[in-house]
């Protein structure tokens, strides 16, 4: 009885060692899982700013594309005017520019 009792302490004894060995592996997995976590947000962050940024630079670049198609059609209608002979018209446009 007393050898069961010695066996069933030590049994118990293992169980709490492996318990602990386990709870310090959990720990430097949550810890690892919770690194890689806050590293995911940082860069979701980045990206969501990155994006905005690509978003403002489009909008920046169609409204001057906009803005020299419209003078490159006015400088085509001056050019225009110019070789038909209307000067007087051509200075006048040219200064509506």
């Amino acid at each position: 009885m007393r050898k069961e009792l010695d066996v069933t302490r030590e049994r118990e004894e293992q169980t709490l060692w492996y318990n602990a060995e386990y709870a310090e592996e959990y720990e430097v997995l949550f810890s690892q899982y919770e690194d890689r976590l806050d590293d995911n947000v940082k860069l979701s962050l980045k990206l969501k700013e990155a994006k905005r940024q690509v978003e403002q630079k489009t909008a920046t670049i169609l409204s001057r594309d906009l803005a020299l198609n419209q003078l490159t059609n006015e400088l085509a209608e001056l050019k225009e005017k110019a070789t038909s002979g209307s000067w007087h018209e051509a200075e006048l446009a040219e200064y509506r520019i």
